[in-house]
Order: structure tokens, then C-alpha cells, then sequence
């Protein structure tokens, strides 16, 4: 690998995620796009443009547009709000954090699901809606432009769009079966693959001379959360 790309992608998957440190000195996501951008020369690309390219290098094409919306971090935390309401009830969180402090993985009296929520509200940079009425790309910018760190994210995100359109994801696991249920995760693992192996490929297009195959040992870290039990940090950057 040369040594700019190995430079970039130390930087790219080693700098933890905003929020990893309080204070940060320097938000990890800025020192990404200042990479991203400087050494590779990613260029402004709008939602579209973002969308042929990922059919493009993953050999499926799109059946259908996906519609992109810009988020801030305050409307980031409303938007993930709702989604908990809707998606992950405090019922749900109690008997999966009976079933975490039951192997040992969550200390006694953790409040789950307050902290899952925060954990996604400093680390996510963007992600696909796939409930039904949603079905939307989401990124979170607050100057409402695709940073590098964000065409990066969804390009990923845009491989699990594509995947809707032809499984319906929602749809495959009954809502009763716990996040942290083998069947869920080993479903998770199939999509995760395919779409990281997308992302490497939208990746592998801005670093001139570096193979597929010195890429496919990367894998991202576990990101330095404070106060965040391993097992949520994990859950993070896994399956």
C-alpha cells in the first residue's frame, strides 16, 4: 500500500468518532474530511450523483430514487428521538438489558436504552430510514452540503437503500426478535458486508494504485465512547 493511502486510512479508520473525548481537541470529523479532501481530492457530488455512483460500483442498479435530507445535530437528536419511540420502546430496552446484565456485559441499574441514544447522537454522520412511510437517506451537515465524511458514510448507507428496494430489510425480522438476538445480528452481518465491501469499492476509486485486496483486512475500530460499556461501543462499528 503507498504511504499516502496508508496515512489516509489510518486516519480514516483510527480517529474516533466525534464526541470520543471531552473535550475534544479537534473534531475528529473535520481532520477526516481535511484528509479525505486534501490527499484524495474528493470533490462536492450532490445526492444523485452520490446514488449513480454507488450502483455503479456495486453492480446493482437502483429501482427506484432515494430521497436525501440534510440534518443538524439538534434536529439529528429529534429525528433519533422519534425513531427510539417508534423503533426501540422502554419495554423492549428493559428485557434487552435484563438479558445484557444477565452475561455480564451491562452493570446492574445501566439505563440502556438513554445511553444507546446518546452513543448515536455523537457518532452518526448519516444513515437510511428503512421503516415503512420513511425510506429515506439522511445526512448530517450544517451547511447542508455532502462532506467527504458524509459521501463516505453513504455510500454504505445508500448499498442499505438498495437493498430495501429489493428485500424489504424491514421486514425480515419480526420486531419482537431483540437487537441483540443472534438472528438479528447474523441478518445485520449479511447487510453490514455487502455494504462495507460497496463503500471499500466507492473508497478504493479516490486512492490511485491501491488493490481491492489492501483493503479487505481494515476494519473499524471500536470507538473510545466515555462511560459507554463495551458491548455498545462495539455495537457502534459491528456486525
Amino acid at each position: 500500500m503507498s504511504g499516502r493511502a496508508a496515512v489516509l486510512l489510518a486516519a480514516l479508520f483510527f480517529a474516533g468518532p466525534v464526541g470520543a473525548q471531552e473535550p475534544p481537541p479537534v473534531d475528529p470529523s473535520d481532520l477526516v474530511n481535511t484528509l479525505l479532501g486534501g490527499l484524495l481530492g474528493f470533490k462536492d457530488i450532490t445526492g444523485p450523483e452520490l446514488q449513480t455512483e454507488v450502483a455503479e460500483v456495486g453492480g446493482v442498479p437502483f429501482r427506484s430514487d432515494v430521497p436525501l435530507r440534510y440534518l443538524t445535530r439538534a434536529e439529528l437528536a429529534r429525528y433519533l428521538k422519534e425513531v427510539l419511540d417508534d423503533e426501540y420502546p422502554p419495554a423492549q430496552a428493559r428485557a434487552d438489558q435484563k438479558t445484557l446484565v444477565a452475561f455480564g456485559l451491562l452493570d446492574p441499574g445501566t439505563d440502556l436504552r438513554a445511553i444507546r441514544a446518546r452513543l448515536l447522537e455523537e457518532n452518526v454522520a448519516g444513515f437510511y430510514d428503512e421503516r415503512p412511510g420513511k425510506k429515506q437517506l439522511y445526512a448530517v451537515s450544517e451547511d447542508r452540503r455532502l462532506t467527504p465524511t458524509n459521501q463516505l458514510i453513504l455510500s454504505h448507507e445508500l448499498r442499505h437503500a438498495l437493498q430495501d428496494q429489493y428485500a424489504s430489510v424491514h421486514e425480515v425480522i419480526p420486531s419482537s426478535v431483540g437487537d441483540f438476538d443472534d438472528r438479528r445480528i447474523a441478518f445485520l452481518s449479511l447487510l453490514e458486508g455487502d455494504a462495507t465491501l460497496v463503500m471499500e469499492r466507492f473508497l478504493l476509486r479516490r486512492i490511485p494504485g491501491v488493490e481491492e485486496t489492501e483493503l479487505s483486512g481494515l476494519s473499524m475500530p471500536i470507538p473510545a465512547v466515555p462511560g459507554a460499556p463495551p458491548v455498545l461501543a462495539d455495537q457502534l462499528v459491528l456486525p
